[in-house]
């Protein structure tokens, strides 16, 4: 309305009426409104993750990047479209529609962080979230600085001139933010990709004042801690009145043995646990509202970790509220390899906490990125995720086209395509010990030729399995289970029976 008078006198008798710019009208006062909490136990408990019906065969999976147009016009995605099921994270890659008339599944992710504001500029977070609820609090009831996306921090100092904050996903304000972000995908893509939904409890900010009066709550409905309610200090008080001082002057093994036994710590971690599940799970039903109304079998998943999956239960219990499961670490057996000149399993045992995460419907997709790029490493690195049944999520364009990483590259990615049946074959399908098998890498870098059922099954034996006891040459034969029927469609329509 404010605008009204200047129309006015640039156009003399324009009406205001015309552009439907009316005063709202006064609001009588009425009584508070009442801010009625619910029972985020029994909203977990009933919670059931939808996964859509087209990601149970995702094989090989685009990273969207940089412009789109090049892409389109003369770039990998150009030539080898057809090798790809969707494109994660797609950027302008899925503008003028160029992967939805091809037939792959595009992301549409949001420019947000789930957990810190990475894209506000300070002045931004002040305004919106410094005393409004939003940032995520420690102990003195302060905001919570990002460890290294701060100004004290060298390499972020050189980049960049403001500090990047925890944000909190169950404090309603920047939950809004957030959603603003999702609830918009489902109008552009197939899916969502949001960076860091695992990293929700992580971090020094878990004791704002909502919380608090959220914990109370909780309390009060199952009838827990009697003791810590009938006291009313909140959380911050309880918590600096009764565990803090016990944790001067003791090792870090010592804090953390403390903090497990101490009633009140243990029983607001499970809470927290509990209310960012909660709140994962409105953001859920939301966007899959107006996934429905658009029409659309949408996916939800973002990254659960960066690092080895399993050393915190939330990244964990998190997979049953996602229709994907997705993280970012990669690398970990090369990294150890070239710092500590040590082999370890923790990138083969990733791939073990994610089938069993994933259970029988959702696929696994694990992000392949290395810090020392060469052919070798990166082979090994694309035979882990292959072997451990993940979806590769590759983005070729970033090695220049004949180079030895492009190479290596694209002849993964057309022998999975090739041999896609033992990757999305239904359950029950194809036992989980030809899985193992087959899923690995061609032994040469050059494109592999697909076997056809008249060969030998002894062809198999130029292919390589990675393991934990290394790399070594197998030859593999399939036993079919007794269940397994070639007469029957669901062994026909999985395509398994050419092997």
């Amino acid at each position: 309305a404010s605008a009204v008078p200047s129309l006015k006198s640039a156009a003399p008798g324009l009406k205001s009426a015309a552009f439907g710019l009316k005063a709202a009208p006064d609001l009588s006062v009425g009584a508070p409104v009442e801010i009625v909490l619910p029972d985020y136990g029994a909203v977990v408990r009933a919670f059931v993750a939808r996964p859509p019906a087209w990601n149970e065969t995702l094989v090989n999976v685009g990273r969207g990047h940089g412009r789109g147009a090049p892409e389109r016009r003369a770039g990998w995605l150009r030539k080898h479209w057809l090798l790809l099921d969707a494109v994660d994270r797609s950027s302008d890659t899925a503008s003028n529609d160029f992967l939805h008339h091809r037939g792959i599944f595009r992301d549409w992710n949001g420019s947000n962080e789930y957990q810190e504001t990475l894209h506000f500029r300070e002045e931004g977070v002040r305004a919106l979230l410094w005393d409004r609820g939003g940032l995520a609090r420690d102990l003195e009831g302060r905001p919570v600085l990002h460890p290294r996306f701060n100004l004290s921090q060298k390499k972020w100092r050189a980049r960049w001139d403001y500090d990047v904050y925890f944000a909190n996903h169950a404090a309603p304000r920047w939950a809004a933010i957030v959603d603003r972000d999702w609830l918009t995908s489902p109008l552009f893509g197939d899916g969502l990709s949001q960076d860091n939904i695992g990293n929700a409890v992580d971090g020094a900010g878990s004791f704002g004042d909502l919380d608090a009066r959220f914990f109370q709550h909780h309390l009060e409905q199952t009838g827990r801690l009697p003791g810590y309610r009938s006291r009313g200090l909140g959380i911050r008080g309880e918590l600096k009145q009764g565990l803090v001082p016990r944790l001067q002057g003791v090792s870090e093994n010592e804090a953390a043995s403390i903090r497990r036994q101490d009633p009140v710590y243990s029983e607001y971690w499970r809470f927290r646990n509990l209310l960012q599940l909660y709140s994962f799970s409105r953001s859920y039903e939301a966007v899959k509202a107006v996934a429905a109304r658009r029409g659309r079998s949408f996916d939800v998943h973002g990254n659960q970790d960066g690092f080895v999956i399993g050393y915190q239960p939330y990244k964990v219990l998190l997979s049953d509220f996602v229709d994907s499961i997705w993280f970012e670490s990669s690398g970990f057996s090369e990294r150890g390899l070239i710092t500590r000149d040590l082999s370890n399993a923790w990138g083969p045992f990733r791939f073990e906490m994610a089938e069993a995460m994933a259970g029988p419907r959702k696929p696994i997709l694990g992000l392949s990125k290395l810090e020392k790029r060469t052919p070798d490493l990166w082979a090994n690195a694309l035979a882990e995720v292959s072997a451990g049944g993940g979806a590769l999520i590759l983005n070729p364009e970033k090695d220049p086209e004949g180079s030895p990483e492009r190479a290596v590259s694209d002849a993964f990615l057309v022998f999975r395509d090739e041999h896609r049946a033992l990757s999305s074959a239904p359950e029950g399908c194809v036992t989980p010990a030809l899985r193992s098998c087959i899923r690995f890498r061609p032994s040469s870098m050059t494109r592999p030729r697909a076997i056809s059922t008249r060969r030998r099954c002894a062809t198999l034996g130029g292919w390589r399995v990675p393991s934990r006891r290394g790399t070594s040459p197998t030859t593999c034969c399939w036993c079919p289970t007794p269940s397994f029927d070639r007469t029957t469609s669901r062994s026909r329509h999985c395509g398994a029976t050419r092997y």
